[in-house]
């Protein structure tokens, strides 16, 4: 299946197997609160934005990177 969208890419990673279920799942998250950010600005949470930051969106992003990196280099 072909996402339909950027939040839904990182669901198909995870459904494939390139990182694991818990990493997809976070960095959908950060994907749905970029799409608010940028398609819905006026209507930011920024109690959420906060939250978001400090509960872990950066050590989701870099376990996201370092799954990905590991993925590709596997030997085929």
């Amino acid at each position: 299946m072909l996402p339909r969208g950027y939040r839904e890419s990182f669901s198909e990673l995870y459904r494939k197997g390139v990182v694991r279920p818990s990493v997809g799942t976070k960095v959908e998250r950060l994907a749905s609160l970029r799409n608010m950010l940028v398609h819905r600005y006026w209507e930011v949470d920024n109690l959420r934005l906060y939250e978001e930051a400090r509960g872990g969106g950066i050590e989701a992003i870099e376990s996201f990177l370092e799954e990905v990196r590991a993925y590709i280099s596997k030997d085929p």
